[in-house]
């Protein structure tokens, strides 16, 4: 007589990676990542190496991306140019799903 498998509890390999991406919010990070990573082809050579896009938070309904530039007068400058990177930044949202409602510049570290 031949003897049975028991049946296996294994789970599909997908189905765990699908559940710990979104228990860790890893498909958000992975979208927020490419989206400040897009930031040098926003703003253009002049600006890219004096700014960086650093970090993206939430607070409340709104996406609030920081950007960190040199110095003052490039935070200056910068000022004149966020609408247009804003507008640029959420063309961007099809493939993101990030909207960016806020920018906010800081002088520091690049």
């Amino acid at each position: 007589m031949k003897r049975r498998r028991p049946k296996s509890t294994f789970v599909p390999v997908a189905d765990v990676l699908g559940a710990v991406t979104e228990d860790l919010k890893l498909d958000q990070r992975v979208q927020e990542f490419a989206l400040l990573n897009l930031w040098p082809q926003l703003v253009g050579e002049p600006y890219a190496g004096c700014s960086k896009a650093s970090r993206i938070s939430r607070r409340g309904n709104e996406t609030v991306l920081t950007v960190k530039v040199s110095d003052s007068a490039m935070a200056s400058q910068m000022g004149f140019l966020l609408p247009t990177v804003q507008t640029k930044l959420n063309s961007y949202k099809a493939q993101t799903g990030i909207q960016v409602d806020k920018i906010n510049v800081q002088v520091g570290k690049i």
